[in-house]
């Protein structure tokens, strides 16, 4: 039976198409299927692990390097025990920042790929804290009255000899008697003085 020239040339087409997709089949190389975190994400916590997922089984010599963005490796990958496809970092502590996974594996045609996958660590900021408690003051102990310090004590003055009851009259009684004294002790000059003018007149 005669083909028709419609039914050869689809005929020559798929032929073709054919040709070109085993080669393509068989040249295919590994590449990363996926990755935690995303190429080009911005992240607020470090996933715990870092995981990076490949299109085949990874041969042994496969890795990755975790970067900062000094370039300093900060931790290293290593195989997930429960995937062959699979690669696991178990990053430390990082601080906020530009980071990058570069990775290098080969499958199973020994053929090695690389590649990076980039993101930024940008936690949160810290909740604001809470309001400082307001603290009592404690009352200060009561101060002890203070021990009076001992003085000397001084003597009162001691009061001089007290007169004798009557002692002012004694004096009243001296002072009475003085011009009494006086006035007869004139009394006799005079009369002395009479008596020698007497006895010159004789």
């Amino acid at each position: 039976m005669t083909r028709s020239p419609g039914r050869r040339l689809l005929t020559t087409l798929a032929a073709a198409l054919l040709l070109l997709a085993v080669p393509q089949a068989t040249s295919a190389h590994v590449a990363l299927a996926s990755s935690v975190p995303p190429d080009g994400a911005t992240i607020s916590e470090v996933p715990e692990p870092i995981v990076l997922a490949f299109t085949e089984a990874l041969s042994s010599g496969s890795g990755a390097e975790l970067r900062d963005g000094a370039g300093a490796v900060v931790a290293l990958a290593a195989p997930d025990p429960l995937d062959p496809t699979g690669l696991l970092i178990d990053a430390p502590d990082l601080v906020p920042g530009d980071y990058e996974i570069r990775w290098t594996v080969s499958g199973s045609d020994g053929h090695i790929e690389r590649g990076i996958v980039a993101f930024r660590y940008a936690p949160p900021p810290s909740a604001t804290p809470s309001a400082t408690p307001s603290v009592t003051p404690k009352p200060s102990p009561t101060a002890e009255p203070a021990t009076p310090i001992p003085t000397a004590s001084v003597p009162a003055e001691t009061p001089g000899p007290t007169a004798p009851p009557g002692g002012d009259d004694g004096a009243s009684g001296l002072d009475a008697l003085l011009p009494i004294g006086a006035g007869l002790a004139l009394i006799a000059i005079l009369a002395i003085r009479l008596v020698r003018r007497g006895n010159v007149t004789r």
